[in-house]
């Protein structure tokens, strides 16, 4: 798989390389194929009490999710 990376600046005037973030665009179609494999065979193979403190791995969760949570 290939990726297109572009270097996004972490600070408003980066001067070395370690103020770069890279950020990969991945082809559409290597992103189906990912979704489909992840809903199709790893998510049926964990057992659901692994997932039950997990809030970015499941598909309705997010780190808003977790902060709620522990608040």
């Amino acid at each position: 798989m290939e990726a297109i990376v572009t270097p996004v600046p972490k600070i408003p005037n980066p001067i070395s390389l370690g103020d770069y973030r890279p950020i990969s665009v991945t082809p559409l179609l290597s992103r189906a194929a990912e979704r489909l494999v992840v809903s199709n065979w790893l998510l049926p193979a964990i057992p659901i009490e692994d997932l039950q403190d997990q809030f970015g791995f499941p598909p309705t969760g997010s780190t808003t999710s977790a902060l709620h949570w522990c608040l």
